[in-house]
């Protein structure tokens, strides 16, 4: 039975740690931008008439961060590369 070099096989290992890596990194920004924007809400009276209409289609997570921020004067900072391969889904609606 022949074994597969250990260099593949490390090269196989740091792939899949790479893969994981980016893929948590990527969790790890959009929750710490639900986290934020859920802060900044709570923080804000709702009475103060504070709405936003936010109309964002279906896009790579990067382009529709970057359209809520415009949308809603809000900064935004995430990874972009890693957000950038990820999809996010339509948000439409008073805020």
């Amino acid at each position: 039975m022949k074994g597969r070099p250990s260099s593949l096989i490390s090269r196989q290992i740091v792939g899949e740690i790479q893969h994981r890596m980016s893929r948590a990194i990527c969790l790890l920004a959009v929750w710490l931008s639900l986290v934020i924007g859920s802060s900044l809400c709570a923080a804000s009276d709702p009475s103060d008439g504070q709405f936003y209409d936010v109309d964002i289609p279906s896009l790579n997570a990067a382009e529709a961060l970057n359209q809520l921020a415009a949308q809603t004067g809000a900064i935004m900072l995430f990874p972009y590369d890693l957000a950038k391969a990820r999809q996010a889904n339509a948000v439409r609606g008073r805020f």
